[in-house]
């Protein structure tokens, strides 16, 4: 696992560098010039996480020009019949193809049971 290292010599931080010559990893101190073979492989290892609601701000998305628009759904809270609808930005391949649809007149936002139904 990625995380800092730290010379044995003189305490400041390693950093990972090519020994060519050789082909491995190697962690190097750049003040007391160290050098030991890394023990793992991983440099740098970033984990994201998606959420939907930090993501997309539906009440701007409603407005968005470039977005494909429906005319033959009806929102739930308004009755208004237009819509920009998008693929579920959290849905996995697995699942399949979800659709979000956004009402353009009050901004609710709603997942449809099947396509053509709202």
């Amino acid at each position: 696992m990625a995380g800092l290292r730290f010379c044995p010599e003189c305490n400041n931080m390693l950093f990972a560098k090519e020994n060519k010559a050789e082909r491995t990893l190697m962690l190097h101190c750049e003040s007391c010039q160290h050098e030991q073979p890394a023990d793992d492989k991983c440099v740098f290892r970033n984990t994201m996480t998606l959420s939907a609601s930090r993501l997309f701000n539906f009440q701007d998305v409603a407005s968005d020009p470039t977005l494909p628009r429906a005319n033959d759904v009806e929102c739930a809270r308004c009755h208004h019949n237009e819509a920009v609808f998008m693929k579920d930005p959290v849905s996995k391949d697995s699942e399949g193809l979800t659709l979000h649809f956004i009402c353009t007149n009050c901004k609710h936002n709603w997942k449809p049971d099947f396509l053509g139904a709202g």
